[in-house]
């Protein structure tokens, strides 16, 4: 390791130039779908104009759709989160250094993940502690 990752970070002019900070629409563009869906799982959970199912296997099944529905939600909000770390770290010019060791995060690894924040070895590490995928 070089130091500390503040050592590494770049201007916001340079940001601009770095061939990484074309992630940063793609990001966006993701975080505008996962809104999207967001607001759609909201108003499906509603349910303001739809009246509640007379059979009981049929309210069983809708139950279920809510669960469905609010897995979603909690899934769509922990990568909202990660895409608004990742958005800020293009800011910063820290975007593509794992915020653990402070290497460099694969361009493999960002192109399939790009609000990746760890590099594979420390997202490894991570996951044997938290037994979640990063």
């Amino acid at each position: 390791m070089t130091g500390p990752i503040e050592e590494r970070v770049k201007p916001a002019a340079q940001v601009a130039r770095d061939p990484d900070f074309r992630y940063r629409e793609e990001l966006m563009k993701r975080r505008a779908a996962l809104l999207a869906r967001t607001r759609a799982v909201e108003r499906d959970l509603e349910r303001t104009d739809a009246p509640v199912s007379a059979s009981r296997n049929e309210q069983a099944g809708e139950r279920s759709n809510d669960d469905v529905l609010c897995a979603i939600g909690e899934t769509d909000a922990k990568e909202l989160a990660a895409i608004s770390l990742a958005l800020r770290r293009i800011e910063l010019g820290s975007y593509g250094l794992c915020t653990l060791c402070g290497h460099k995060i694969a361009p493999e690894r960002l192109r399939v993940l790009p609000h990746a924040e760890y590099c594979e070895s420390c997202a490894l590490i991570e996951d044997a502690k938290h037994g979640a995928a990063r």
